[in-house]
């Protein structure tokens, strides 16, 4: 029963990013629209199957270009857009995540391990997070100005940009893993190297 409840949490989070999406690139989901219930499905598939059982730099990685995908097929934007807006939306939810993380600690003094083993990717985190996540696009200066940043990026059709917003992601999902999965600190330290000479590239571009 709680295999069941999870998936249907999972489903919950998925529909919440893939809305989410569409409110900052200014889209709407279209019910109507196979892809769309393809990629929800296809989604928490994946996620439900691959939390425990996959690498976690791979599953983050996998899941982001899964979501970027969805969005370019169900609301038939450019690659630059999808990014922007799935990055943003990944951000919130880490954020709600470490929120609820934050709650359960604090609150109710349970410790960040035990956390990480029994209540991430569980139907009350999900709801949690996916209502959190709602709440914050619920300010509409707040939903403005994320939907501002990504038509403003987007409009500047150029190689630096978007080279910018690929490292960007591969950044995010390196500090997630890390965050969740205890990636050795010298990984960390060189991958932050690298990263900072190609952002000094770029923008010196």
């Amino acid at each position: 029963m709680d295999k069941i409840l999870n998936f249907i949490g999972i489903i919950i989070n998925v529909w919440v990013f893939i809305y989410s999406c569409a409110e900052i690139s200014d889209n709407k989901i279209n019910y109507r629209n196979k892809w769309f219930w393809l990629f929800l499905f296809l989604i928490s598939c994946f996620i439900h199957f691959a939390t425990g059982n996959v690498n976690g730099f791979v599953r983050i990685g996998a899941t982001f270009l899964l979501f970027i995908i969805a969005c370019i097929k169900c609301f038939d934007t450019k690659i630059q857009k999808s990014t922007i807006a799935v990055l943003l939306i990944y951000i919130i939810m880490i954020i709600s995540e470490l929120l609820c993380a934050i709650f359960i600690t604090g609150i109710l003094g349970i410790e960040l391990n035990s956390i990480k083993d029994n209540y991430f990717s569980t139907f009350s985190t999900n709801i949690t997070v996916s209502t959190l996540v709602l709440f914050l696009l619920s300010f509409k200066s707040f939903k403005t100005f994320l939907i501002k940043f990504v038509r403003k990026i987007s409009i500047k059709n150029n190689r630096s940009i978007f080279c910018f917003s690929l490292i960007s992601i591969f950044t995010f999902v390196l500090l997630a893993v890390y965050m969740y999965f205890n990636i050795t600190g010298i990984f960390m330290v060189l991958t932050t190297t690298l990263l900072s000479i190609c952002y000094a590239i770029i923008i010196l571009i």
